[in-house]
């Protein structure tokens, strides 16, 4: 790692938090865009997937221009990220400019993810200023990196991102194009509020979640991208038995695609754990 990081040996969830429950701080969640949430309890945030920006996407939302400069400024309500977790590279997830201004802006904070995503900080402009806290984390398919921080517990989990079949014009075959892509999921413990951040995985049914022995005794929310990419009661049979949340925050939704994933939540009807859909970029998601 290129850091130097407090690990501890703890099995998040099931270890105990680090702040009992009786003491929890209400959480409060703020949808950034496509799968960027902000996590605050008290005085302690954590950013995931946040931290980028740039022109408009069809297939996500992306920050506006004014909150892409309140990040790269560390300001309100990014003043109060002790972490910035980054699942993987791609553009709808990551920037290296705007990660390296937010470090620079807010010189509390620490950044984790996969080697690839390090690689690109190393090549911006600035890093070097930055590069203590800056931390890879092993992505390998199974690998688990337990991680402490200030009122922070992290492990980085890696899981394999979803497949991208595109046909290969020199042998006509069809091929994975994000195969070598690396991709972290999170299980995080900030100040007592639990929860789970699978990046760009793809929701197998029973095999790669269930793997990391993390449903006891389960999560406060779960965000997760693809509930809807396949069979939806086996997928959240699997979200039951592996991951065990209270709520499911679904992400990386299209934005022409919010309201169709809305009636088909509603015709779910009392399902178990509720999903819910994020509203407008920058607003609380509310749990029910």
């Amino acid at each position: 790692m290129r850091g130097t990081l407090a690990v501890a040996v703890f099995c998040l969830m099931g270890a105990e938090s680090l702040a009992p429950a009786e003491e929890t701080p209400s959480p409060r969640i703020t949808y950034v865009a496509n799968e960027g949430f902000l996590v605050a309890a008290g005085d302690a945030s954590v950013l995931v997937d946040g931290l980028f920006g740039g022109p408009s996407l069809d297939w996500a939302d992306v920050p506006s221009a004014e909150t892409q400069e309140r990040l790269r400024a560390g300001a309100p309500p990014f003043d109060k990220v002790r972490v910035a977790l980054v699942t993987h590279r791609h553009v709808d997830h990551f920037d290296p400019g705007v990660a390296v201004a937010f470090l620079r802006s807010r010189p509390e904070a620490d950044l984790v993810g996969p080697p690839q995503v390090v690689e690109r900080l190393e090549a911006t402009p600035g890093f070097e200023a930055v590069a203590s806290r800056v931390h890879a984390a092993p992505a390998a398919p199974g690998s688990d990196t337990p991680l402490t921080f200030a009122d922070v517990m992290v492990r980085a989990l890696g899981i394999a991102h979803s497949p991208y079949m595109v046909k290969d014009e020199s042998t006509g075959e069809r091929v994975n194009r994000h195969r070598d892509t690396e991709n972290l999921g999170y299980a995080v413990d900030v100040r007592g509020f639990t929860f789970f951040h699978d990046g760009d995985a793809s929701l197998a049914v029973g095999e790669e979640y269930c793997r990391f022995d993390l449903s006891p005794p389960g999560f406060d929310a779960a965000f997760l991208g693809s509930v809807f990419w396949g069979p939806v009661e086996a997928r959240l049979e699997t979200v039951r038995q592996c991951l065990a949340p209270r709520h499911v925050v679904l992400m990386h939704l299209q934005p022409d695609e919010k309201a169709g994933i809305v009636k088909r939540v509603e015709a779910l009807g009392s399902a178990h754990p509720p999903l819910v859909v994020p509203g407008e970029m920058m607003t609380e998601v509310l749990l029910p």
